[in-house]
Parts: C-alpha cells; sequence; structure tokens
C-alpha cells in the first residue's frame, strides 16, 4: 500500500522560476555579499575621495561593473540555461514529499520521462522561501517547488522538514 502524499508540488522550469533559484542561490553565498560591499566602498571612494581623476575614473568603474555583474548574473545563468537545457515549456517537474522520502518526477506531454527517490538523510538542505522550496542534493545542484503550486498541508510538511533535516531545513525570508 502506497503511503499517503503530505505535499505535492507540480513546477515548471521556466525563465522566472529559474531566475529566482539562482538569485536567491547566488546570493546567499559569502562572496557575493562581500563583491558587493567592495563595490559600494569603490564607487563610494571613486566619488569622495580626491585623487587622480582617471584612477578614480578606473576604481569607480571597477566599482559598477561588480554591481551590474552580481544583478545580471542570475538573468544571464537562467537564460543560458533555458536556451540548453531539455527542461522546456513542456516538461514540469512533480515533488512529493512523505513521511520518509521525497519523489521527484519529470513529465513531458504527460508521459514519465524521469524518476527520482531521494531519502532525507541523503537531502544536503532544503530552503523554504517566500515563493518557493528548494531541495538541494548537492550544494549546488536543487530542486525547485513552486509554493502557488503545493497541494497539501504546508504545515505539517514544514514540522516534518524540521524533524528529519534538523539544521539542514532553513526557513528564508518570509
Amino acid at each position: 500500500m502506497e503511503e499517503d502524499v503530505i505535499v505535492r508540488c507540480k513546477s515548471k522550469y521556466d525563465f522566472e522560476t529559474l531566475k529566482r533559484f539562482n538569485r536567491f542561490h547566488m546570493y546567499s553565498k559569502p562572496i557575493y555579499k562581500v563583491v558587493t560591499v567592495l563595490a559600494i566602498f569603490l564607487i563610494l571612494y571613486a566619488i569622495f575621495v580626491p585623487d587622480e581623476p582617471i584612477m578614480r575614473a578606473i576604481i569607480g568603474l571597477i566599482g559598477v561593473v561588480w554591481i551590474l555583474e552580481v544583478i545580471f548574473l542570475p538573468i544571464i545563468f537562467s537564460k543560458k540555461a533555458i536556451k540548453t537545457s531539455k527542461l522546456n515549456n513542456e516538461v514540469h517537474i512533480v515533488v512529493e514529499f512523505f513521511k520518509d522520502k521525497i519523489e521527484v518526477e519529470t513529465i513531458r506531454d504527460n508521459k514519465s520521462i524521469g524518476n527520482s527517490t531521494i531519502q532525507y538523510d541523503d537531502v544536503h538542505k532544503i530552503c523554504d522561501t517566500k515563493h518557493a522550496i528548494y531541495i538541494y542534493i548537492s550544494a549546488n545542484q536543487a530542486f525547485v517547488c513552486n509554493k502557488a503550486n503545493i497541494e497539501g498541508d504546508y504545515e505539517k510538511l514544514v514540522s516534518l522538514l524540521k524533524e528529519k533535516l534538523g539544521k539542514r531545513y532553513k526557513k528564508k525570508g518570509k
């Protein structure tokens, strides 16, 4: 007898979903916070410190480029992923949370094209954000469960994830 699904989520890996994931993933790394602070410092230095104008312009330009990179890299990565990936608007990812496992199924044209079963002990971490639940299976790979598409008892899922994952379950934002 198949156990009951606590939460089921069917998500499309479209541009917005990937952009939101890439932004979350990149900005949660400390290096991007350091680069942002350093870029702001360089811009302020170029504006306020009396130095040679050419040196100020170069330093300010470096700061602006770094800020733009931090802002636009998630967009660039998402566009590249959409272009090169076999995932497209016809493909959906269905994530089902059970008491002892997570099942992920990839569906194209109403046909299953791949299945994965993940034990909670094998989950690297789960990040629960305002818009999605990111199920990391490694430091850089995650399945996305869009909260707008959740069916089932979300509160029961949160309790289960806290119990099964402990500190590997992270609630980010509201």
